[in-house]
């Protein structure tokens, strides 16, 4: 992967320049999706909720960590997909890419806060999350006749029951099930088999944390406020280009599996990661800040009224 550039080889009719990775590419039909006002409303969203009133250059969004997280995605499969063995299909590396991409669409304003502070303020903790909020959206974009045109060209075409797999696939992928088997061994997820258990690693891995939404956003948010951090850019290659589909002797199923000499940039990665809780997501002026946040949001609740179409 020269370079580090993801799809190379596939028709990519937009590219995006990126201050963490240079170039993305936006193969079709991730362009129509991208197109919708669900998914340019991330523009708004704050990646670091209130964190840029203390570091003014932390003020990126929801909608550049999505489009770097769909780049790392790709990055990633095109490493599983040159294991010929496992026969990873178009359909999968499309199917992983947008679930990449949308992973983050459900996010209310201010990101976490929305979903954390705010939610317990208004006594709803733990009762939605913005896992649950990406679900819900992107089943809506899927009823767009663009999008659905659009993506069964490449999802199943006509046949109804392969296409309805791929998009429950995708929802899957986004926030997978904490356990993936029964207590009988039974494989629970319905949108691939067993056999292809490796692809729920790549968006959010339920078992050790190592996917790509936490390479981008760790190299993004340390970037973007300032902070110097091990893990880097390079670290990130060298962890995806030792990848490996294995089976895991303690689950039963085929795993992502990186190689031992990798293991410090693995390290570098948790460092880094509680360097930014300690020193920018949990900073106590950025908490004060949302906690006054919340509370406009919750004295503006009786002004604020929403029409729907039926008026």
């Amino acid at each position: 992967m020269p370079g580090g550039r993801a799809a190379e080889g596939r028709e990519a009719i937009r590219r995006v320049n990126d201050i963490v990775h240079t170039s993305i590419a936006l193969p079709h039909p991730l362009d129509v999706i991208v197109d919708t006002v669900e998914f340019q409303r991330l523009r708004n969203v704050k990646q670091l909720g209130a964190a840029h009133h203390v570091f003014p250059s932390g003020n990126h969004s929801r909608f550049t960590h999505s489009l770097g997280t769909c780049h790392i995605a790709q990055l990633v499969l095109e490493r599983v997909k040159a294991d010929t063995s496992l026969n990873v299909t178009e359909e999968d590396v499309l199917c992983v890419s947008i679930a990449a991409l949308c992973h983050d669409i459900g996010h209310g304003p201010y990101s976490h806060m929305y979903d954390g502070a705010f939610m317990a303020a208004v006594g709803r903790d733990g009762q939605w999350t913005h896992e649950m909020g990406s679900k819900e959206i992107l089943r809506r974009i899927f009823s767009y006749p663009k999008v659905e045109k659009a993506l069964r060209e490449h999802l199943g075409g006509s046949d109804d029951e392969s296409y309805s797999r791929n998009l429950d696939f995708i929802i899957e992928l986004i926030s997978p099930p904490e356990k993936m088997q029964g207590l009988a061994g039974e494989w629970i997820p319905v949108g691939r088999p067993i056999t292809k258990s490796f692809l729920y690693d790549i968006v959010s891995n339920v078992h050790d944390g190592l996917d790509v939404d936490k390479f981008d956003y760790v190299l993004r948010d340390s970037k973007l406020t300032g902070f110097g951090i091990r893990f880097n850019e390079g670290s990130m290659l060298r962890v995806i280009n030792s990848i490996r589909v294995l089976p895991c002797p303690r689950l039963g199923i085929n795993r992502i599996c990186f190689a031992s000499k990798t293991a410090d940039e693995l390290l570098s990665l948790a460092d880094s990661r509680h360097v930014l809780h300690a020193r920018v997501y949990q900073h106590k002026t950025v908490g004060l800040i949302e906690a006054m946040i919340v509370k406009a949001f919750i004295a503006a609740e009786p002004y604020l009224n929403f029409r729907n179409k039926k008026g």
